[in-house]
């Protein structure tokens, strides 16, 4: 027999949408999520090849690294400096081994492997 049966549910309070609060975290994951598709871009790697390692969970945590980046400006200016072509990320960058990885060199995918994560 269900013990619930004939019991309501507690009512879920209420909750405002406050755009003064809410938006500027919506506009800084969204500003974020769009610097790690520049950057897998800058370098040429490939985006499938990354969304489907490791059923998604690889692109789940680049996209974790660029959230809490400690180097967002320097981040912006690398990826819009087009003086240079990129090959890889910089130093800096905390998915730069996971980006490398990605990379199609010459034609050539590298592969990437759950131990690379």
């Amino acid at each position: 027999m269900d013990a619930n049966r004939g019991q309501t549910l507690p009512s879920m309070p209420d909750i405002a949408f406050d755009p003064a609060s809410d938006w500027p975290m919506c506009s800084h994951v969204e500003r974020r999520a769009r610097r790690l598709n520049d950057m897998i871009d800058r370098i040429g790697a490939n985006r499938s090849r990354l969304v489907r390692a490791c059923g998604g969970a690889t692109i789940a945590e680049a996209a974790k690294n660029c959230l809490s980046c400690p180097y967002p400006t320097a981040c912006i200016e690398w990826v819009s400096d087009r003086s240079f072509d990129a090959v890889e990320p910089p130093s800096f960058c905390r998915n730069r081994n996971l980006i490398r990885r990605c990379r199609e060199v010459e034609g050539v995918a590298v592969v990437l492997t759950d131990s690379d994560i």
